[in-house]
């Protein structure tokens, strides 16, 4: 009976390095697409503010109306994969809408700082 072959640590290590490499530089790659679609987009209007008839109060009261929810992105009318991530709208984040007479009116979106900032 004869013993496996041994592994070749040296190979192992280096085909690892490599296969970390190419991950990283595509993560790199994705990183500066992302910051690029950015700045071809900063020519988009901010989004307006929520009108002071719609805003919702910190403390709303127990039992309101809130309904939360996934802000997921905005997307450009008739391009659905054209992702807006200009002013931090590409940011998936966790929201509340409010019902009010007069529309409905998101709380707690968070926008990212970093993201608006470009």
């Amino acid at each position: 009976m004869t013993s496996a072959p041994v592994t070749d640590w040296p190979l192992r290590l280096l085909l690892v390095a490599l296969v970390l490499g190419v991950i990283a530089l595509v993560l790199l790659a994705m990183l500066r697409g992302w910051r690029a679609r950015g700045r071809r987009q900063a020519s988009i209007p901010e989004p307006p503010a929520i009108p002071e008839g719609l805003a919702i109060p910190e403390e709303e009261a127990p039992g309101s109306s809130l309904i939360p929810g996934v802000y997921l992105g905005s997307v450009r009318s008739g391009d659905w994969l054209d992702r807006i991530v200009a002013h931090g709208l590409g940011t998936r984040s966790r929201v509340e809408l409010g019902l009010r007479s007069v529309g409905v009116a998101p709380k707690n979106l968070a926008l990212s700082e970093a993201d608006a900032a470009g």
